[in-house]
């Protein structure tokens, strides 16, 4: 028994280093540049949220601890390798999501919110035993199934809800039964919902895809946006109808909350545009345009740079797919 302790340690201490790497790789693709600056808008939301003095900004902090952690294990691919080196694999995505949560939680211990602290990296450590066995699922290609033609426009959503339909579902159930518990649960819950949905448009379709919904990118993007905005708006409308009627007092600060969301999708629906190319891996991109904009929407001084990150985003997909797609239909 001590021997396979000590193995599993071994195991665990490799694939947290082979980890770290990982991260390394990923910061040199980013650039020296672009790492300054998203660095420095953390630092500016941590430092935001760290001298706010209320409710909101624990909530904010347990959020964004749970978006992080959440959209990391959903996005992983290499739970197959992870079975085949060791069968706790669960310990050591355990551990790597503990070591995640841990400055965020101790952000919300020294704010006096330590049960909130506790519940961050509760809910870290749990996760890879809770929600396992969709990931198994997405790994096995035997289990790939082909793409119905008539959801072409909806790709992404049948695409995305193959994978995390379970999980969404959960979700906003849960948001749904104790929304009447707190006026941030609602917020929080819908947060989450729209980080989820952000993840859908890390898968790319093919270009016939594209030419067959619309002749002309900008037609295309507009579509696209219309079709993404409107199935977000069937999942939220129901939970801020709920949070509307339980907190009326809270009624403007809901409706913008609600209308910060829907900028999410669309800017991520334009991101994905904006890097589209075959067989590309739009993860890191599209986390980046996520941050960057979740960072705008905390700080007030930098809420004039959204539509004009919007704008930015929408011309910058209308010339991808013109010079990708259409210029070889």
């Amino acid at each position: 028994m001590l021997g396979t302790d000590r193995h599993t340690a071994d195991h665990c201490t490799q694939y947290l280093g082979l980890r770290l790497r990982m991260a390394g790789r990923l910061l040199s693709r980013l650039g020296v540049v672009r790492c300054v600056v998203l660095a420095g808008l953390l630092l500016i939301v941590i430092v935001r949220l760290a001298v706010m003095e209320t409710d909101i900004a624990q909530w904010m902090v347990a959020g964004l601890g749970c978006a992080i952690v959440g959209s990391l294990h959903l996005r992983r691919r290499d739970i197959a390798f992870l079975q085949s080196l060791n069968s706790r694999y669960q310990l050591f995505l355990t551990v790597e999501y503990i070591l995640i949560s841990l400055p965020l939680s101790m952000l919300l211990v020294l704010k006096g919110a330590w049960e909130m602290g506790v519940l961050l990296l509760v809910t870290g450590g749990a996760l890879p035993f809770l929600y396992q066995n969709q990931l198994h699922h997405i790994t096995n290609p035997k289990d790939r199934r082909p793409f119905p033609p008539v959801l072409i426009q909806s790709y992404e959503w049948v695409a995305g809800l193959r994978r995390y339909g379970i999980f969404l579902a959960l979700l906003w159930l849960l948001t749904a039964i104790l929304l009447h518990n707190h006026f941030l649960v609602g917020w929080v819950g819908t947060f989450l919902i729209t980080t989820l949905i952000a993840s859908f448009y890390v898968e790319i379709e093919p270009a016939h895809f594209v030419t067959l919904i619309a002749n002309e990118p900008r037609h295309f993007l507009l579509q696209k946006v219309a079709s993404g905005v409107g199935k977000s708006l069937l999942l939220m409308v129901p939970l801020w109808v709920g949070h509307l009627f339980l907190y009326p007092d809270w009624f403007l600060y809901t409706i913008l909350f609600g209308a910060m969301n829907v900028v999410l999708v669309i800017a991520m629906i334009l991101a994905k545009y904006t890097f589209y190319e075959r067989g590309a891996d739009l993860e890191l991109p599209i986390s980046t345009i996520f941050m960057v904009f979740c960072t705008c929407f905390i700080v007030p001084y930098l809420l004039a740079m959204v539509p004009l990150g919007v704008i930015w985003l929408f011309h910058r997909a209308t010339k991808r797919l013109k010079n990708t797609v259409y210029a070889h239909a």
